[in-house]
């Protein structure tokens, strides 16, 4: 019996009970929460191509094990990870076409991670956000108009001083018609974008997505624009920074992530300036942006993800001194509104830093016709397996009040 593919699965490290374990979360958020595993039974699922037959997947792993791996084995592994709908089988199949036709009767994309990352009572949020944004309080004020912005999309606890210096830059600024939020896919998707016309829900009420803004986005990318709007359903790249300026009710809001298919071994970063139709995706999002409400782009973008957590070394000095020179050094491109420049620096030597603003930055950059922009805050986010950083990058048509633009949160 051939056995279906493994679908792109997260998997890290997880102790449990005193043993090292595997934990899987699914990306596409077809399957909720996670499946922790042994490493030993990882290692089996992951040879199911749907090319070869128990005898052929027990006999590799038991080469790679160096122990024996009966095809029973290989069995109960095919029958476990099928139930759980991991697989490429007609399990999975089943599973994902009901809620894609469940999400798509929808008219409002639910807040996925309301009462964990921020609170679901709107008097609870309002004093949240408004705490975040009193951080940012008594920074210096721009003496320009702010063009785009690039901002986290990490959790708030996180991120929260970075979020409140990337975002207390908008507290001055006249009203804002329309934001354009420009976010990272972390889950597998077929198409350069994926936008949808789905308000979003918030604590205040829905952010009501400018539909007209993404018909004509739609009209350049052409009918199958919305193949992978499911992705929309857990994503939290978008969803964090469509809070934050919540609290300002007559905003308008269009939204269009930029998602690319994964690259090989799992990973969801995404590639940009090769991807097929990234010119009918630039003419696309300026299309969306042009008329005449007064528009703010934000990239909502996370920086490097090193250490075990991301399938690299351990963390050390050296690891993340590096690190952090690399990330300066392509945000220095970034503030040139050098897309090109911005794109080389992340992906030369393959993208070794995970950079998952990657496409974000870019469309932001491409889309930014003068300005430039200053590095107010830039923070590494570290735990012992991981270290995930994140940056606040206003782009303005003059200069802020002076201060050191590199300056790292603590």
């Amino acid at each position: 019996m051939v056995f279906a593919p493994l679908r792109p699965l997260d998997a890290f490290p997880h102790e449990q009970d005193g043993k090292r374990m595997i934990a899987l979360r699914d990306p596409l958020g077809v399957v909720d929460g996670m499946l922790v595993v042994s490493p030993e039974a990882f290692l089996v699922a992951s040879q199911f191509d749907g090319e070869r037959e128990a005898d052929a997947i027990a006999e590799e792993a038991t080469r790679q094990l160096g122990m024996l791996v009966r095809p029973e084995i290989v069995e109960r592994v095919a029958e476990l990870f099928s139930e759980r709908w991991l697989l490429f089988d007609a399990n999975f199949h089943h599973a994902w076409m009901g809620l894609r036709e469940e999400f798509a009767r929808k008219p409002v994309r639910a807040a996925a991670h309301a009462g964990t990352n921020y609170p679901t009572d709107a008097g609870d949020f309002r004093l949240r956000i408004g705490g975040i944004l009193a951080e940012a309080w008594d920074q210096p004020r721009p003496r320009a108009n702010v063009l785009g912005l690039i901002a986290p999309h990490i959790d708030l606890e996180r991120g929260l001083a970075t979020y409140a210096r990337a975002y207390g830059v908008l507290r001055d600024l006249p009203k804002i018609e329309r934001i354009l939020i420009l976010g990272t896919s972390h889950g597998p998707t077929t198409q350069l974008l994926a936008p949808t016309r789905r308000d979003y829900e918030t604590p205040l009420g829905p952010a009501r997505t400018d539909r007209a803004a993404v018909d004509r986005l739609v009209s350049v990318l052409g009918d199958d624009a919305f193949d992978d709007e499911f992705c929309h359903k857990n994503e939290h790249s978008i969803e964090s920074p469509n809070d934050l300026p919540a609290p300002r009710p007559a905003e308008r809001r269009d939204r269009a992530g930029p998602l690319w298919e994964p690259p090989e071994h799992g990973r969801r970063c995404q590639r940009s300036g090769g991807a097929p139709g990234g010119r009918a995706g630039g003419r696309g999002l300026r299309a969306a942006i042009t008329d005449t409400k007064k528009t703010l782009v934000i990239a909502a973008a996370d920086l490097a993800h090193v250490g075990p957590r991301f399938g690299g070394p351990r963390l050390t000095h050296e690891l993340l001194s590096e690190t952090e020179t690399a990330d300066r050094r392509a945000l220095d491109f970034a503030a040139a509104r050098d897309a090109a420049g911005w794109f080389r620096a992340v992906t030369e030597g393959g993208d070794p830093r995970n950079t998952c603003g990657l496409a974000p930055i870019y469309w932001l950059l491409r889309l930014l016709d003068e300005g430039r922009g200053h590095l107010i805050a830039y923070r590494r986010c570290e735990a012992p397996d991981q270290c995930v950083t994140i940056g606040a990058m206003p782009f303005l048509d003059g200069e802020f009040i002076p201060q050191d633009s590199h300056d790292t949160d603590d």
